[in-house]
């Protein structure tokens, strides 16, 4: 005979859960909250996404988030080959030494000193998509979170520089109280300047024709990702493919 299975809603789940504990403790009226003993036995749920209203403002905590869902790890053009990775050269955390000048800056040396060093401590570490701050293999989340400090003060200079430059006064000012906006402009300095300017363009115009509403400006910004088709195919594609994950990171209907 097959096996067979038995489909149960959550709610049954925990009707049941509580009458083994209450079994295994002799306690029928013990609290029980199913979420939080879901969360424990099988970890956080990897497809849920935080929503625009729970990102805040401070830009240390948004290049985290930026890094943590968009950004992938080591990269090194000499040892490694990797096609998606096009003419990269050495990266991290989507940090390319090739094609920043902002890591001439002293941050940005610091950057690649602290990985440097590290490499040569423990170079088995160091191989393809190596994330210091994920890797069961090589857990460091010290050096993660000191490369990841480190990056928020190379962009936050290069972040005031270009919305200045091209987000128009009264656009600059919602961008830079929306948690939602910020976030979409901030990946927009990692994205590079003629990618800012293309995606201020955008605002600006929407903004001068009279849509203030923060909500509707960060639907207009990420379909402008989702639609993106400006560049070559790759880096047209890559763009799109990072509007429809930021739209599940924020949470945009």
């Amino acid at each position: 005979m097959g096996k067979k299975s038995i489909i149960i809603t959550e709610q049954q789940m925990g009707g049941l859960l509580k009458k083994i504990i209450s079994l295994i403790t002799g306690d029928s009226n013990s609290n029980f909250d199913l979420k939080s003993m879901m969360s424990s036995l099988f970890g956080k749920d990897k497809t849920s996404y935080a929503k625009s209203s729970d990102i805040d403002t401070n830009f240390n905590s948004i290049v985290n988030k930026i890094i943590d869902n968009f950004e992938g790890g080591y990269y090194d053009p000499v040892t490694m080959k990797a096609s998606a990775m096009g003419e990269s050269g050495e990266t991290m955390y989507g940090m390319d030494a090739k094609a920043s000048d902002m890591l001439k800056t002293s941050a940005g040396k610091q950057f690649w000193d602290l990985i440097h060093a590290d490499k040569s401590k423990n170079p088995r570490c160091w191989t393809l998509e190596y994330d210091p701050a994920k890797s069961s293999k090589c857990p460091n989340p010290t050096l993660a979170n000191q490369l990841k400090g480190l990056i928020a003060q190379i962009m936050k200079p290069e972040y005031d520089n270009l919305s200045k430059r091209y987000l128009s006064p009264e656009a600059l000012t919602i961008v830079n109280n929306d948690p939602g906006l910020l976030f979409h402009f901030t990946y927009a300095t990692w994205n590079g300047s003629g990618f800012f300017q293309k995606f201020a363009k955008i605002i600006n115009n929407q903004v001068s024709s009279g849509v203030k509403d923060p909500k509707e400006l960060l639907k207009i910004a990420i379909d402008s990702r989702k639609n993106f088709t400006a560049y070559n195919s790759f880096a047209n594609n890559l763009t799109q493919r990072g509007g429809r994950q930021m739209e599940k990171v924020l949470g945009v209907a």
